[in-house]
């Protein structure tokens, strides 16, 4: 098998297995996954089907790359933008653990399309004028809304999903719209 037929072989096996979210942030009300939820099945299954893995990281890029063990010069990349972790009271060191735990974990769900539920199409939503707001059972997961237009996650400067600019951008725009992709609307 090439590298295309094996990976999606490990998606589709991956997928009939019960995936449980272990992370909890108690503060916002959601359960996300975190590496030690799927990392042990990826491996088996990457074992089975010959393929290994390696991860970088530069400046401003994360990179996964999927090698196919019996045709080395067979890979797969998956890329994502590197970012601040934006932990307060935290060393450098420690933001910098933050974001590689953070850009290995969405790498994986990435390569391996990992389902989680949308966060906002998904959920119960109640409006109220123009702002979006969740109700309990809302499963938002930080950094996962994205926006539409670059694909970053749209975060205040503390890390934070930034609500706000979520919820405006959904009012005029439609769809989740990072603040510096809407001054370019302008």
């Amino acid at each position: 098998m090439n590298i295309y037929e094996k990976l999606q072989a490990i998606r589709c096996e991956l997928q009939g297995q019960t995936l449980k979210k272990s992370g909890k942030n108690e503060f916002v009300k959601y359960a996300y996954f975190e590496l030690s939820d799927f990392i042990p099945a990826v491996n088996l299954l990457m074992k089975t089907h010959k393929i290994t893995s390696t991860i970088q990281y530069d400046k401003d890029i994360a990179k996964l790359t999927l090698i196919n063990c019996e045709k080395p010069e067979e890979t797969l990349i998956f890329t994502s933008p590197m970012a601040d972790g934006g932990l307060k009271a935290c060393s450098p060191v420690q933001n910098l653990g933050a974001s590689i735990t953070y850009l290995r974990r969405y790498l994986w769900i990435n390569a391996l399309e990992i389902i989680e539920a949308d966060s906002l199409d998904a959920s119960t939503k109640k409006e109220e004028g123009e702002h979006f707001i969740p109700d309990d059972r809302t499963n938002l997961d930080i950094g996962k809304i994205v926006c539409s237009d670059c694909s970053q996650p749209i975060l205040t400067k503390e890390g934070a999903e930034d609500t706000k600019v979520i919820n405006f951008s959904k009012s005029k725009y439609g769809k989740p719209i990072c603040w510096n992709c809407q001054q370019k609307k302008k």
